[in-house]
């Protein structure tokens, strides 16, 4: 699904948050204390890898997080702006699906959310703990469902309000 069209999808069903890509100005103490390497690439805040992608057909009423960890929970507002809007129920979709988009799902679960995986729209390096962690989410916490299970259930849940 083009990028354009989730953002329609979730902007119908009063979507309006979305976390960027992660971001750095400088090392955090846990980072420099395992000896690891200043960030580089899309990670680096104010490089063009950092911007969003202009093919999701944002707009200045959208409301932009950034995440700085795994979890987009961590630090980002995300709370309160599902509070302030009455969502109760979060699509997921990302890259690393064994590490941010597990521990966000599993945070969203930990604050009563309802949690879907959007299983089209997920990625990892490692896809031996990738289908672990839907096996995982699928079986305790959430649903992973493709995308047009998602649209079937948005479209049922639309009409049922």
């Amino acid at each position: 699904m083009p990028p354009s069209l989730r953002l329609r999808l979730a902007r119908q069903r009063g979507a309006e948050a979305r976390p960027r890509p992660r971001k750095h100005s400088s090392l955090n103490r846990s980072q420099h204390s395992r000896g690891a390497e200043a960030p580089r690439g899309p990670r680096v805040s104010g490089t063009p890898g950092a911007q969003l992608d202009p093919r999701l057909a944002w707009d200045k009423a959208d409301i932009i997080l950034v995440k700085k960890r795994y979890s987009a929970f961590f630090r980002t507002g995300l709370d309160e702006v599902l509070d302030r809007h009455g969502i109760g129920e979060l699509v997921l979709a990302g890259a690393n699906t064994h590490a941010c988009v597990r521990t966000s799902a599993i945070d969203a679960y930990r604050r009563d959310l309802r949690v879907i995986l959007a299983s089209d729209c997920l990625s990892s390096y490692d896809e031996g703990h990738a289908a672990d962690s839907l096996r995982y989410i699928a079986g305790n916490i959430g649903r992973v469902l493709t995308n047009d299970e998602i649209r079937q259930h948005l479209s049922c849940r639309s009409s049922n309000v």
